[in-house]
């Protein structure tokens, strides 16, 4: 059997940031919020420029965000980022782990 490298690992989660995810340019026509106006006595509609709390394409709107950070920590950082939905794992050789996790504390920072 040849050498073996020492291995640790980290995960990461994103728990509820999907809420404020911008909204995807092709779907700004689809977000909208109707609420009463007092003062002019009637309905009006406010466009959103993010997804609201509780709407349905939030998640799916967040994952894409996650995969453009996987890719700048891999393409940029040579991290390899394994990801589920809002959870993340890493597993690098123990040597750079805390370089490595270091720097993806770093990239999310930004």
């Amino acid at each position: 059997m040849g050498p073996t490298v020492a291995l640790r690992g980290w995960t990461s989660d994103f728990k509820k940031a999907y809420r404020q995810v911008p909204a995807k340019p092709s779907e700004y026509q689809f977000l909208g919020i109707a609420c009463w106006q007092p003062v002019l006595l009637q309905v009006v509609i406010s466009v959103l420029t993010a997804m609201p709390f509780g709407a349905r394409r939030a998640p799916a709107n967040r994952g894409r965000v996650v995969l453009y950070v996987l890719q700048i920590a891999w393409h940029h950082l040579k991290i390899l980022i394994i990801d589920y939905v809002d959870d993340c794992n890493c597993i690098e050789p123990e040597f750079s782990a805390e370089s490595a996790r270091s720097a993806w504390l770093r990239l999310c920072a930004a």
